[in-house]
């Protein structure tokens, strides 16, 4: 739930995630033959039967109108899910730390150590810009070993792939997310996007009064019944957005909060449980 506001300045908050699931309800089931490769009707990816010895076993649209989908790949010792969707805000940076926050606070397995200090940026398969960014991590019990992350722009789309592996050393888990890269076909005339920068903090403390509490569960009722109808339903180009923000304080497993660096204050959330 929400329950502070900022102190001196309005707070003014676009909920600007696609990565929200919808209520049980509105999720649907796509059904297509499992012999058959599936595209991705709104942005044109085409997604592969099998990947080695991952086989997809299902298709999620959580909008009912494919903005948020996924698709799930299991196999008897590892799994790997692929998320589309098309965020308001597209910051691969932001949208890869807000995923890390959510997998790092996964009480099915412990807080997992990642590989390396820094994520590292790197171009999609036959692409040469390094807009896409991705981290390997091992974790120190629970179901599975080691897990990597990736997210990968193309166009107004965001490719999130999550693999997760029950015996693969950390030093594994590159070559199979490479594979899962090279079998998926982007669209040709879809952007590579820029090169991945990292957001930095705000640095100085921000002070909060106390607000109004809004309870968790009404506040996505209204995301789900207003925003993706009205701002993400259209495939028109989405209005600009500030590209001079700076992050405040740390990010949890449900929101991360920004705001623009310079002129009157407006403030981002983004939010996602995925």
């Amino acid at each position: 739930m929400i329950k502070y506001a900022k102190k001196m300045f309005q707070f003014s908050v676009l909920l600007a995630s696609l990565a929200i699931l919808s209520p049980v309800q509105a999720q649907k089931e796509i059904e297509i033959p499992a012999n058959a490769r599936w595209q991705h009707a709104r942005s044109q990816i085409i997604l592969p039967t099998m990947v080695g010895d991952l086989k997809r076993t299902s298709i999620t649209d959580y909008t009912q109108s494919e903005l948020n989908v996924s698709v799930q790949y299991t196999s008897e010792k590892s799994q790997a899910t692929l998320y589309i969707y098309r965020p308001y805000w597209p910051d691969v940076g932001a949208w890869f730390e807000r995923s890390e926050a959510v997998l790092m606070s996964n009480k099915a397995n412990s807080a997992p150590t990642a590989e390396q200090a820094l994520a590292r940026a790197f171009a999609r398969p036959n692409g040469s810009i390094k807009s896409g960014i991705r981290r390997n991590y091992i974790y120190g019990s629970g179901r599975y070993k080691t897990s990597g992350l990736v997210i990968v722009p193309y166009g107004q789309w965001l490719l999130k792939i999550r693999y997760s592996s029950t015996d693969a050393d950390i030093s594994a888990i590159d070559a199979v997310v490479d594979r899962i890269l090279k079998a998926i076909k982007f669209p040709e005339n879809a952007s590579e996007g820029s090169v991945v920068q990292a957001i930095e903090s705000c640095g100085e403390a921000t002070k909060w009064k106390k607000a109004k509490i809004i309870h968790e569960d009404l506040t996505l009722t209204m995301i789900n019944s207003a925003l993706f109808p009205s701002i993400m339903g259209s495939d028109v180009a989405l209005p600009p957005v500030p590209n001079s923000v700076c992050k405040m304080g740390q990010a949890n497993d449900k929101y991360t909060l920004y705001r623009t660096r310079s002129g009157k204050p407006k403030y981002w959330m983004l939010i996602s449980r995925l």
